[in-house]
């Protein structure tokens, strides 16, 4: 048997063993602006692995642990400042002092005027930060949300609206594909997922208006996401009372050939018992994805997007009870339902793009998608109100309960929406560049 002083020899052995062999190095310091302020909720995050992030403290202060003998990355942003990107390479056990300064994004500087054709630059999101930000929705939206412009009603909805718009009015596309979401959803829970894949996704482009015509004719944003073309092999996996999802990529030995696949389920019923509006939800939102590339030859690439999505919205009402007023008089309003109400889009898109390269300075794209949408809501809902006058004499044995019946109704909510529709595209897009010269900016 160990003596105690054996034990504690061992305990202290041990941890010197796991310090002098530790994986990981520490970067610290203090997040300052131009003037020599400390700012405070700046995050700081490795780039090769969003997880490991923090945010500077209320003095500018930040300490974040990171791989050792690795080269990385690590980020300093906010929405209010530019960023900041920082490579290092530290060994185990290491702690580098790094003290950056930040730059307003709106800092005004001298502008110098000429005549030259004008772009409309586009505003890029870092797809990271979803992972980042907690949401009741899930989807790529909620960080549309956050864009100046863009307001939404419901945070259980993918729907957005920009600048006073309506939800419809905004384009969406991915990897130049453009994409469709059902036409009978309203911008309420009902509609389910959004179409993008957040652990596909590599980089999202966002215009709220004023984006240029290759985009199309809707007025309000433009919304341009780029699902990633993976170089090794990998996967994702994710779970939680609201649902899960898988995703799994990788590439052919002979690098011709890149997929990604992924997968998803969400139920937001753990979040709707918690309303208002008591009743039996069943809602069940589940898709799958897969986006595949072939490189033919250095001048010819095919890209197949396609997408197989079902969305059903079940509730049954259930029957309520509330008293309200005074003690001297205090009435109840009961409701009883019956029927209920079922709301299922499913839909089906796939999409293939052709790119070719003649020459060096000629970009030729071809573009052609199907969508198709089967969409049902079905609701009957009737509702049974009685109002009664409960008693208030404190003398009587029926004290509280109802001592007479002050009004009958009821109410119906009928409906029957089915549609179905099939939607086809095909486009061309070409790029030439040419020389610049004195008269021409280029094409």
């Amino acid at each position: 048997m160990f003596s105690p002083q054996k034990h504690i020899f061992l305990i202290l052995f041990t941890w010197l063993c796991l310090s002098g062999y530790s994986q990981n190095a520490t970067i610290s310091g203090i997040v300052k602006t131009n003037d020599g302020e400390p700012i405070e909720n700046i995050t700081i995050a490795v780039l090769e692995d969003a997880k490991l992030s923090t945010i500077s403290d209320s003095k500018g202060n930040y300490s974040i642990e990171v791989p050792a003998n690795k080269e990385i990355t690590v980020a300093f942003y906010n929405i209010n400042f530019k960023q900041i990107n920082h490579k290092v390479n530290l060994k185990p056990g290491e702690t580098l002092n790094y003290s950056p300064v930040v730059q307003f994004k709106n800092e005004m500087t001298a502008v110098d005027i000429v005549g030259e054709n004008r772009t409309i630059e586009m505003t890029r999101i870092d797809p990271k930060l979803f992972f980042q930000l907690p949401t009741a929705g899930g989807s790529i939206e909620d960080l549309i949300k956050t864009q100046m412009g863009v307001t939404s009603n419901n945070e259980l909805s993918s729907s957005y609206s920009v600048r006073g718009g309506n939800f419809d009015e905004n384009l969406v596309y991915v990897n130049d594909i453009e994409v469709y979401r059902p036409f009978l959803v309203r911008s309420v829970q009902q509609e389910g997922l959004s179409f993008a894949n957040p652990d596909m996704v590599s980089n999202i482009n966002f215009s709220a208006g004023g984006f240029e015509a290759k985009y199309g004719d809707k007025m309000s944003s433009v919304l341009d996401i780029t699902y990633r073309k993976p170089t090794k092999f990998g996967g994702t996996a994710s779970a939680s009372l609201l649902g899960g999802s898988l995703s799994l990529e990788g590439i052919s030995k002979n690098r011709l050939v890149a997929w990604s696949v992924g997968s998803r389920y969400r139920s937001n019923a753990y979040i709707l018992k918690s309303i208002d509006t008591k009743g039996e939800y069943q809602p069940r939102f589940y898709d799958a994805q897969a986006f595949i590339t072939f490189n033919v030859n250095p001048k010819l690439t095919v890209e197949v997007l396609a997408n197989l999505a079902n969305n059903k919205y079940l509730v049954i009402p259930t029957n309520r009870e509330t008293t309200f007023g005074t003690v001297n008089n205090a009435v109840s309003f009961k409701v009883f339902f019956d029927g209920q109400e079922v709301m299922q889009y499913n839909t089906f898109m796939t999409g293939v793009s052709t790119t070719y390269l003649p020459n060096k300075t000629t970009k030729l794209k071809f573009i052609a998608s199907g969508y198709t949408t089967k969409e049902e809501e079905l609701y009957t809902v009737q509702g049974q109100y009685y109002i009664d006058q409960l008693e208030a004499d404190f003398g009587k044995d029926n004290f509280g309960q109802v001592a007479f019946n002050r009004g009958i109704g009821t109410f119906l909510n009928n409906g029957r929406n089915k549609l179905e529709a099939q939607v086809y595209s095909v486009e061309h897009k070409g790029t030439k560049y040419l020389k610049r010269t004195d008269n021409c900016c280029g094409v």
